[in-house]
């Protein structure tokens, strides 16, 4: 090869390159990105707790084995395709008496080997293989809807769990508050200003902000725990748990961008409708090998064997070891099965019909379900905008209170109510946080664009 020749190849193959890269930059753009818009993306605890609930969790280990399982099954389809070799071997030694005469004996190996192979079977058994190939895929898109599950309930635990740890400090306040205010009426009692029956309600109060408190560390103890046993994790610090529910850096024009993919793509965008799809060509295939179920059928064979051969009279024997080949094509026919190919051809044609029925069914159900969702986000951020506006006034409040009591004109309990007003508005707003972002990733997950997916392998997604 000239210099020339290598220098236009290589010029050839850059240009191949930019419009390749071109091409997958533009596909890649039609669809919108939601990168740096997840909850993970401002917890780091929980990006790297979705990591490792990729290879730990006890829902992916279950659909890994269900993958593996599908993978094997293959093997056993693709196994009537090929060639099908065995035989036998053995060392053996026989001695024949005849009635009158003498004995012969004779001894040495004897073996069988043959193989066969299907010639035609009309692609039935291509079919076959086929079916087990969709198979794969099918669990290879179950693995990823599992994970994409997980992927949800993970988030909406963990900023559930900000949520009940926000809730515990409001109830552990308010109970400190409680005791401080019962110490002081306990003194009061003491010093003959308050009557023990006066102090019945308060008593009373402090019973049960001390039970409301255990009751709260209690719920957020079990969260804990079954966050931790469902992410496959050995502990979750309480260090790693933050005390604020991050903001949602999406926008309505996302939203409306992503709805855009169904009416785009249709329901394969989403995981079920590819499943979906995949299971339509099994019935298909089905159908095609019902169809030539009473079709004649031709194998080949083939062997080689060696055996004892024997010669026996009254007065005579003879032994000889014989070696024989063999080979042919045999031609199978089943003209008449009890009418068990129409039967497999009607559970084909039925298989299909419940597929396509499913499929629009799922194509109404994810219509209705981007639109609602889309809806619940706007109104979200509505609510989310007037609850940050009240806790803005709340903290406000609390900052107005404390320059009061600097001056003398109110007194320290007028300071303990605004900052309970101030942590109740801070559960206000954690919650509304919480049912936004807890929207938005079903709008994310549904339309299969989320981007902790794109960690497995292309054929599991796309």
């Amino acid at each position: 090869m000239t210099l020339s020749t290598r220098s236009n190849l290589r010029l050839l193959v850059s240009l191949f390159l930019q419009v390749a890269g071109g091409f997958v930059q533009a596909t890649r753009g039609e669809i919108p990105s939601v990168v740096g818009k997840m909850p993970e993306d401002s917890l780091p605890t929980l990006k790297s707790i979705l990591e490792i609930a990729a290879k730990q969790s006890p829902t992916v280990l279950s659909r890994s084995i269900q993958l593996e399982q599908a993978e094997a099954n293959v093997y056993a389809s693709t196994s009537q395709l090929l060639p099908n070799v065995g035989g036998s071997f053995s060392f053996a030694s026989t001695t024949v008496y005849p009635s009158a005469g003498d004995s012969n004996r004779s001894s040495g190996p004897y073996y069988n080997l043959g193989v066969s192979q299907p010639i035609y079977q009309w692609n039935a058994l291509k079919n076959q293989a086929e079916i087990s190939k969709i198979g794969v895929k099918i669990s290879q898109k179950n693995y990823a809807d599992g994970y994409r599950g997980l992927l949800g309930t993970l988030r909406s635990q963990f900023l559930g769990l900000i949520y009940q740890k926000l809730q515990v400090r409001t109830q552990r306040f308010n109970f400190e508050l409680t005791k401080k205010y019962l110490a002081l009426d306990e003194e009061r009692l003491k010093a003959g200003s308050l009557s023990p029956v006066e102090l019945i309600i308060p008593r009373m109060n402090g019973v049960e902000a001390q039970l409301a408190m255990a009751r709260s560390d209690e719920a957020y103890d079990h969260s804990k725990r079954s966050f931790v046993r469902l992410a496959g994790i050995d502990s979750l610090p309480e260090d790693s748990i933050p005390l604020e529910v991050p903001t949602w850096t999406g926008s309505n024009e996302l939203v409306l961008a992503l709805a855009a993919l169904l009416q785009r793509d249709g329901v394969d965008v989403t995981l079920q409708g590819q499943v979906n799809t995949l299971n339509l060509k099994q019935d298909d295939l089905s159908y095609k090998i019902a169809k030539v179920r009473l079709y004649p059928k031709l194998s080949a064979s083939a062997g080689v064997s060696q055996s004892n051969s024997q010669i026996v009279t009254q007065t005579y024997a003879s032994q000889s070891a014989s070696r024989s080949y063999n080979y042919g094509i045999a031609a199978s026919w089943t003209i008449f099965d009890g009418f068990a190919a129409r039967g497999a051809k009607l559970t084909a044609l039925a298989s299909k019909r419940s597929h396509e029925l499913d499929r629009a069914q799922l194509t109404a159900a994810l219509t209705e379900d981007v639109r609602n969702l889309g809806r619940v986000i706007d109104f979200s951020a509505q609510y989310l905008k007037l609850a940050e506006e009240r806790h803005s006034g709340a903290a406000q409040a609390v900052d107005r209170v404390k320059d009061e009591l600097s001056r003398g004109t109110v007194s320290p309990s007028a300071v303990d109510t605004a900052i309970a007003q101030l942590y109740s508005q801070d559960g206000a707003v954690a919650a509304a946080r919480l049912d936004l972002l807890s929207h938005w990733s079903d709008l994310v997950s549904l339309l299969n664009v989320d981007p902790m997916l794109e960690k497995l392998p292309p054929a599991y997604v796309h």
